[in-house]
C-alpha cells in the first residue's frame, strides 16, 4: 500500500504508520495542535496551514469584490462604448494604479456617479471640485494630500484611544450591499474573515446600517 501511495505521488500528504495505535496517537497529537492554533487565533499553526488560510481569505475577498467591479465594468463599457469587458477592466486597473486608489474603491466611485450625456466628451461632466474637509486628528497633514487608508487608520486609532479599548474595527458602506471592513485592530483571523463583509441584518452593525 505504501508503494502504491508513493507511485500516486501522495506520499508527502499521507503519513504511513506501522500500527493502528501509532496512527491513533498521531491523530491525537495533530488534533491537539489544531486546538491550540484555534485558541491563539492561528499564531502557532504550521506555515503551510497559515499560507492556505491567507489564500482562502484572499479568495473570499476577491469574490466579495467581484459583483462591484463587474457592475463598474458594465457601466464603463456601455457609457463609453468600450469594445469588451476586458477593456473596461484594463481602464479601471490602470486608473487605480495611476492614482493610487484601490480598485474596488474606484469601482464604487464609478457606480455612484451620474451617467454622462450620450454625446458628452467628458467622463464626469459638470463635476464641481469640493474642498477637502479638515482633519484635526491628523496634525501636520494638509487636507487633500493624504490617502484614504491613512485617514481611516487614524480615525480608528483615535476612537480606540477615546474609548480606552484595545479592539475595534471600522466599516464603510458598500455601494452594492452591506458593510465592508476597512480597518481593524486586535481581532483574530476568524473574526476578521467572518466580518470582512456584513450583509443586511446579519449583525447589529448591519441592522444599524440598514
Amino acid at each position: 500500500m505504501a508503494r502504491l501511495l508513493r507511485v500516486a505521488l501522495v506520499d508527502g500528504m499521507i503519513r504511513i504508520h506501522d500500527t493502528v495505535e501509532a496512527a491513533v496517537t498521531a491523530c491525537g497529537a495533530a488534533a491537539s495542535r489544531a486546538d491550540a492554533a484555534a485558541r491563539d487565533g492561528g499564531r502557532t499553526a504550521e506555515p503551510e496551514v497559515i499560507r492556505l488560510r491567507r489564500e482562502t481569505v484572499d479568495l473570499r475577498a476577491r469574490l466579495r469584490s467581484h459583483p462591484l467591479i463587474a457592475q463598474a465594468k458594465g457601466v464603463l463599457r456601455e457609457s463609453y462604448r468600450l469594445p469588451d469587458p476586458q477593456a473596461a477592466f484594463t481602464l479601471l486597473k490602470r486608473s487605480s494604479q495611476t492614482h493610487n486608489v484601490k480598485l474596488r474603491t474606484l469601482a464604487a466611485a464609478v457606480l455612484r456617479m451620474d451617467r454622462p450625456d450620450p454625446d458628452s466628451p467628458l467622463w464626469f461632466p459638470e463635476r464641481a471640485p469640493e474642498q477637502a474637509p479638515a482633519l484635526p486628528f491628523l496634525p501636520g497633514v494638509r487636507p487633500g494630500e493624504v490617502n484614504r487608508g491613512a485617514v481611516v487608520k487614524r480615525a480608528l486609532s483615535q476612537a480606540l484611544e477615546v474609548l480606552g479599548s484595545d479592539m475595534g474595527d471600522l466599516q464603510l458602506a458598500d455601494p452594492v450591499s452591506g458593510l465592508r471592513m476597512e480597518q481593524h485592530h486586535g481581532f483574530g483571523r476568524e473574526f476578521l474573515d467572518f466580518s470582512a463583509h456584513v450583509g443586511e441584518g446579519e449583525t447589529s452593525c448591519g441592522r444599524g446600517a440598514a
